[in-house]
């Protein structure tokens, strides 16, 4: 809407990793993966605690285990407007 070429002028990069979005953009969108199995140890572990009365309510974070890389990062060397704006379509 505000004109950007993605990726040409900016690079988008978004989180989780849901196939289902990340797949149907156009372009399709670069994503950041959580670490899904550490943030399932560290609920259950969570809840253990809670369960026995050994924790106060807390927040936790965890990290990421990679970068799924697809076009919205994509920077591609074009000389020939024609075939970028073809590669584009």
């Amino acid at each position: 809407m505000e004109g950007i070429a993605v990726p040409l002028e900016v690079s988008v990069v978004g989180i989780d990793n849901d196939d289902l979005i990340c797949d149907h953009s156009t372009p399709t969108l670069t994503s950041v993966a959580p670490d899904f199995e550490y943030s399932g140890y560290l609920a259950a572990h969570l809840l253990d605690e809670a369960m026995a009365g050994r924790a106060a309510p807390r927040v936790e974070s965890f990290g990421a285990t990679h970068i799924v890389r697809r076009g919205s990062s994509a920077r591609l060397a074009r000389r020939d407007d024609a075939v970028r704006r073809a590669v584009e379509r």
